[in-house]
């Protein structure tokens, strides 16, 4: 039962023939194909992008900016002759397409014929990014265009911030010109500020006039409207008058004719004469009434006339105020100020008006005759009493007395043809002038209340005005001073900022690493599963003598896992060696990762031992290869498990290969952390699970079957 327990028993009968010593030899260097043969092949491709023949046609036409040519796509071309992580053909279009159709070029790159303007276009108002083309063909080879993608993003910055310095040049440039522009704004407003402050107080003043103008309007309107009304008064005391006047014209032609046939009738006269001195106290009585209410009414109309000689005067004082404000629309109220009171002074009672004239002269007359009537030293009071008193000597007197009757006659009817000429021209047209001076006094208030809401909303205006040009100033002034001025230098290093505002800096904290050295962790763990699963294409996972013999189920298991296990660690160093010092693999911590390759390698020989035990040769294979299939989609050696379907992130924790993969991955770059332990004590744990359910499918196979006598597929 000891003998069973040998390194030999299963090895010895490949060791007896040479050719099984060589097929001891290809286990052990079989697992570099999949290990060391791709690592090296694909080791670096990024490193060798110059060797892909790639087009570049620069189709830029070029453009114009401020009088100065500019071409962007030949600055491109300088720069990309200088770069050598890419080889560009710079041909035409044509050859281009042709090119990368054929498979002459991986893929193509163009400059458009705007290309230019398109960088310029931020200082026209029509901003637009510039284009470059890229043209790629798959059936070239799909991983050439994603290398190709790969190199332009990294070459894209470059020329974008190249490019985009420019363009930002030209705008701070703009902007520069606006400042100054902005200077010269400031200033103008700052003058129509200045303006808008003198507007503002010359609107205050004509608004301060056209109040007062209004109040004045409202009194002249007033003692207007009393001056109708007295006229009015006037015209028909001197109707009144008029009527007594023919009355007394009348009498005294009477008088007049009895004198002359009457001579004879000198007692009858006599007493005649004593009735017209009756008659006379009487007319000298209204006379003197008449003549007290001309008087009154001649007073009251004076102070009309004050009234209105006071406000001509307000109004040529406003008009004298508004004068010197150079505003046509003020000179023009001016104008019509000047009309105003020109037409108070001439119309209705002005102090220079026609009817003024007549009512003082009407004044005078009835003045006239009350003392003519009443006083006894006026001449015609006094000739009269003479008569009274010489009735006695009439008839002496009676030729002085017909003369005196004849001038009194005359005197009468002057007085009826002056009182009727007073009541036609004179205050029957005061009563028409002061109704039209009433309508035009009142007109001329309307429009004064509307000059006062004007000049109020000029008031209003001009100080919106005054207040808006003076922010307008303000934010003219901190505009341009915010408008920075720099000189040339300076401008292109802010252009320099500007273009290219964001640089970027990586860093890796375990160092840089080549794609095959990315790679490396992934292809370690396929060739050392790859490399369990040849072992066993080869060799018996049990030993069936061993089985057979009754021996412990743990020990059978083991001396099926022994010999594999020496072929296990001899592809374990195999794959180290010589991709640590063929390939060019550098490993952070290299006797580690020796140590953890034996251990993966002995892992993934018990997994497959496992198999190939409990399911026999040809399914324990099958099984195999799918459980690899599954492991390496799972693993996360390739692509983060993240962006793979649920199913593999489901498996990714009990996955095998992702402690693998972990571990190498810790152990060539270094930064170790807790991920280290972990998979080591998962590659234990897996190994040892691996052994004890080996032991348990030895114990089961002591009893025979007649599906191990006759298993469905044999290998």
């Amino acid at each position: 039962m000891i003998a069973g327990f040998t390194l030999g028993t299963e090895l010895r009968r490949f060791l007896r023939s040479k050719l099984g010593r060589i097929a001891m030899v290809v286990l052990m260097l079989m697992p570099l194909m999949y290990s060391a043969l791709y690592l090296w092949a694909f080791w670096n491709p990024f490193g060798h992008v110059d060797k892909m023949p790639v087009a570049f046609v620069n189709s830029d036409l070029g453009t114009e900016v401020d009088g100065e040519k500019i071409n962007a796509g030949n600055q491109i071309v300088d720069q990309l002759k200088k770069e050598d992580r890419v080889h560009f053909d710079f041909v035409s279009e044509q050859e281009a397409e042709e090119g990368v159709r054929d498979g002459r070029y991986y893929f193509s790159v163009q400059l458009t014929p705007d290309f230019s303007e398109a960088v310029a276009s931020p200082t026209t108002g029509d901003a637009r990014k510039a284009v470059i083309q890229t043209t790629y063909n798959d059936s070239n080879g799909y991983l050439s265009t994603l290398i190709g993608e790969n190199v332009l993003r990294t070459m894209l910055p470059a020329i974008s911030n190249r490019i985009g310095e420019e363009a930002v040049d030209k705008v701070l440039i703009g902007i520069q010109s606006a400042g100054a522009g902005l200077e010269k704004a400031a200033d103008g407003a700052t003058q129509l500020h200045d303006g808008a402050e003198r507007l503002n107080d010359g609107a205050v003043q004509l608004n301060e006039g056209a109040v007062k103008l209004d109040g004045g309007l409202d009194s002249a309107l007033a003692a207007t409207t009393k001056l109708s009304t007295g006229a009015a008064k006037v015209d028909a005391n001197v109707v009144r008058l008029g009527a007594g006047a023919d009355k007394l014209a009348a009498g005294t032609q009477q008088l007049n004719d009895q004198v002359e046939g009457a001579t004879t009738k000198l007692t009858a006269l006599t007493r005649g004469v004593d009735q017209l001195g009756g008659g006379v106290d009487q007319l000298a009585d209204g006379a003197v009434r008449i003549d007290a209410g001309v008087q009154q009414l001649n007073a009251s109309l004076s102070q009309v006339t004050d009234i209105q000689t006071t406000t001509s005067a307000n109004i040529r004082q406003l008009a004298d105020q508004l004068r010197p404000i150079p505003n046509p629309d003020v000179q023009n109220v001016v104008r019509q100020l000047d009309q105003v009171a020109f037409d108070i002074d001439h119309n209705a009672l002005g102090q220079n008006a026609p009817a003024t004239a007549q009512l003082n002269e009407l004044a005078n007359g009835t003045s006239q005759l009350a003392y003519q009537l009443s006083d006894p030293q006026a001449p015609f009071r006094s000739g009269f009493n003479q008569l009274s008193e010489g009735t006695s000597v009439l008839p002496g007197k009676l030729g002085e007395l017909q003369n005196g009757v004849t001038q009194l006659n005359d005197g009468m009817q002057l007085l009826d043809t002056g009182l009727n000429k007073l009541h036609e021209d004179g205050t029957s047209r005061l009563v028409t002038g002061t109704g039209e001076l009433q309508n035009g006094l009142q007109k001329l208030d309307d429009g004064a209340g509307r000059l006062v809401d004007g000049t109020t909303r000029l008031v209003d205006g001009s100080n919106r005005l005054s207040d808006g040009s003076d922010e307008l100033a303000t934010k003219l002034t901190e505009g341009s001073r915010a408008v920075p001025k720099w000189d040339t230098e300076q401008r292109r290093g802010v252009a320099s900022v500007l273009g290219g505002p964001v640089s970027l800096r990586t860093t890796n904290d375990v160092g840089s690493h080549t794609f095959g050295a990315g790679l490396a962790p992934f292809f370690f763990s396929l060739a050392m599963f790859i490399g369990g699963l040849i072992i066993f294409m080869i060799m018996r996972p049990l030993q069936n003598r061993a089985v057979a013999s009754g021996v412990a189920p743990l020990r059978a298991a083991l001396d099926g896992f022994l010999p594999a296990s020496l072929i296990a660690i001899g592809q374990a160093t195999a794959i180290f060696l010589v991709t640590r010092y063929g390939v060019g693999l550098e490993p952070i911590y290299p006797i580690g990762l020796l140590v953890f390759c034996v251990l993966v390698s002995l892992m993934f020989t018990a997994v497959n031992q496992l198999l190939n035990a409990a399911l026999g040769p040809g399914a324990g294979k099958v099984v195999a290869m799918a459980l690899l299939m599954l492991q390496l989609l799972a693993s996360g050696g390739l692509y983060p498990v993240e962006t793979e379907p649920a199913l593999f992130q489901w498996l990714h924790p009990i996955n095998p290969m992702t402690y693998s993969v972990n571990g190498f991955r810790q152990l060539m770059y270094g930064h170790v952390d807790n991920r280290l332990p972990q998979a080591v004590a998962a590659v234990i744990f897996v190994f040892l699970l691996s052994m004890a359910l080996t032991a348990v499918v030895a114990r089961r196979d002591r009893r025979w079957t007649m599906k191990r006598l006759h298993p469905p597929i044999k290998i």
